[in-house]
C-alpha cells in the first residue's frame, strides 16, 4: 500500500547551564547532531554511537553573529563574520590544488590554489562542519569551531583511509545489472538529462544532491529548518516547482526535502532529470506532468531504503 518515509529525530532543550541529554538512542549507529537557537544553527556533526555508552559532545552557536540569508528557492542559510583558511594536503603532506572546501548544508565554498590554500569568509560563528573534496580521494567532513570577527586556521589532511584505489584492469565479459539496463533504455529515448555511473565515479560527489548542481534548470537550495537538508526545485515557465521523485519505479508522495537521506551515491546506477513536457508518460501520470521528475535507478539490490542512511 505504498512506502512511508520516517526520519526518527530525538530532541532535547538545554538547561540553564547549556547542558543537554539525549536518551534511548540506537546503539552501534551513526547520527547527525546539531543545535539551534532562534535564527542561529550549528552545522551537523556526525556522531558514532556505541551500545550502552555515554557520548559527550559540545556544540557552540552565536545568535548575534548569524544573519539569515534567503536563497532563490525560499530556504535560508546563515552568514556571519567568521573566517576560515588553511591548506588541503595529501596523506604524504603535499598540498592539493583544485580541491573544493566548504560548509556542509551551505553554498559557501572555495577552491584551493596551486599551493593548496583556501579561504572562506562570511561564515556563521559556532560549531560548523567543513567538507573537503579532491580528485582521487573520498570526500571527508570534520567539525570546526568558528569565532566572530576572527580567522580560524584549519588544515585538511586526507589520510590513507580516504584514498581511492587505483584503476584495476579486469578482463571479462561485461554484464549490466537490471537497474543499469533500465537506465540505458530510458536514456535511449533522447529526452531528459542523464547522469550515468561513469560520471558519478568521475565527480565523486559527497551527497546525491551534489550531482544536480550542474544540471540545467535545477536549483539546489537549503531548508530553513535546522538540519533540514537541501531543497531541490526545477525551473519552468511558471517559476520554480518541486519535482516528483521516482526511485526504482516507485513514486514518492509529497515533497522529498532531503534526497540525501534516502540513497547513497555508491548505490546509484543512474539518474535522470525530466522537466515539464519532456517527462515520460509513466512519470507524468504520477506527477501530473506540470513540473517534472527526478528518477533514480539503484544498483545491487534495486530496492529503496525505507528511510535514513
Amino acid at each position: 500500500k505504498g512506502l512511508v518515509r520516517s526520519t526518527p529525530t530525538a530532541r532535547a532543550a538545554t538547561d540553564a547551564s547549556g547542558q543537554f541529554v539525549l536518551c534511548d538512542l540506537p546503539g552501534d549507529a551513526s547520527v547527525d547532531l546539531w543545535a539551534s537557537a532562534g535564527r542561529a544553527s550549528t552545522g551537523t556533526v556526525r556522531i558514532d554511537l556505541a551500545p550502552a555508552a555515554v557520548i559527550a559532545q559540545s556544540l557552540a552557536l552565536d545568535a548575534g553573529d548569524t544573519i539569515a540569508i534567503r536563497g532563490d528557492s525560499g530556504g535560508q542559510h546563515g552568514r556571519g563574520s567568521a573566517r576560515l583558511n588553511g591548506v588541503v594536503r595529501s596523506p604524504a603532506g603535499e598540498p592539493i590544488a583544485g580541491a573544493r572546501v566548504g560548509l556542509r548544508n551551505s553554498d559557501i565554498e572555495a577552491v584551493t590554489d596551486a599551493e593548496g590554500h583556501y579561504a572562506l569568509a562570511e561564515l556563521p560563528a559556532g560549531t560548523q562542519s567543513v567538507v573537503a573534496r579532491a580528485i582521487g580521494f573520498v570526500p571527508l567532513a570534520q567539525p570546526v569551531l568558528l569565532f566572530p570577527e576572527r580567522a580560524t586556521a584549519l588544515d585538511v589532511h586526507f589520510d590513507s583511509a580516504t584514498v581511492v584505489l587505483h584503476t584495476v584492469e579486469v578482463v571479462g565479459k561485461v554484464v549490466f545489472d537490471r537497474a543499469t539496463l533500465d537506465f540505458r533504455k530510458a536514456q535511449s529515448r533522447g529526452l531528459g538529462y542523464f547522469i550515468d555511473r561513469e560520471r558519478i565515479d568521475a565527480r565523486q560527489p559527497f551527497d546525491p544532491s551534489d550531482l544536480l548542481y550542474a544540471v540545467p534548470g535545477v536549483h539546489v537550495g537549503f531548508s530553513s529548518a535546522a538540519g533540514g537538508g537541501r531543497t531541490i526545485t526545477l525551473r519552468g515557465l511558471g517559476g520554480e516547482c518541486i519535482p516528483q521523485y521516482v526511485i526504482d519505479g516507485v513514486a514518492w508522495p509529497g515533497e522529498m526535502y532531503d534526497l540525501d537521506n534516502f540513497v547513497r551515491t555508491d548505490e546509484i546506477a543512474g539518474m535522470a532529470v525530466y522537466r515539464g513536457i519532456e517527462t515520460p508518460f509513466e512519470y507524468r501520470v504520477k506527477s501530473g506532468g506540470s513540473c517534472g521528475a527526478i528518477v533514480i535507478w539503484t544498483r545491487k539490490t534495486g530496492k529503496v531504503r525505507k528511510g535514513g542512511r
